[in-house]
C-alpha cells in the first residue's frame, strides 16, 4: 500500500508542471484570435453576402465587353482554339466597396490559362456598394 501510494504521488509530481506548462501555453494563446463569439459577431451575414455577390456580377458584367476586348479577343485571335473560356473571379471589396484583392481561378476543362492570366493582370477597378465590413465574393466569367 505504501508503494502504491509513493508511486502515485511521484507521477503526479512529475505531471503536475507538465500540466501547468500546457494550462500557460494555451493561455499564451490568447482568445481574442479564436474566440467563437468574436468571430461570429464579426462574420458577414449572409443575407450581406448574397447581395454583395450580385452587386459584384452586375459589377463583372457591365465590365464584361472591356474585359473581353482586353482579354479574350486577342487571345482568341492568336489562338483559335478552344473557343470558350470560364473563370471564376473572386474578389475582396474593402469597407467603401472599393476592391482590393482579385483571384482568377480556372473551371477544370472549361478555362483557357493565357485568358486567366491577362484577367489577373488587369487593375483592380470593381467597385460595389459600401458595407460595415470587408466583403469577400465569387462571380463566374463567361466568354465569348
Amino acid at each position: 500500500m505504501f508503494k502504491q501510494r509513493r508511486l502515485a504521488v511521484v507521477i503526479f509530481a512529475l505531471m503536475l508542471p507538465v500540466a501547468i506548462a500546457i494550462t500557460l501555453a494555451v493561455q499564451a494563446r490568447g482568445t481574442a484570435q479564436t474566440d467563437p463569439l468574436h468571430d461570429l459577431a464579426h462574420a458577414p451575414r449572409p443575407a450581406d453576402v448574397a447581395v454583395a455577390a450580385r452587386e459584384a456580377a452586375r459589377a463583372v458584367m457591365a465590365k464584361k465587353a472591356e474585359l473581353k476586348a482586353a482579354c479574350w479577343t486577342p487571345l482568341l485571335a492568336k489562338q483559335a482554339e478552344p473557343t470558350q473560356s470560364q473563370h471564376m473571379l473572386r474578389a475582396t471589396f474593402d469597407p467603401e466597396g472599393h476592391e482590393v484583392s482579385r483571384t482568377v481561378d480556372d473551371v477544370p476543362g472549361r478555362s483557357r490559362a493565357d485568358v486567366a492570366e491577362c484577367l489577373r493582370a488587369l487593375p483592380l477597378e470593381l467597385e460595389i456598394n459600401a458595407r460595415d465590413k470587408p466583403t469577400t465574393v465569387a462571380v463566374t466569367l463567361a466568354f465569348p
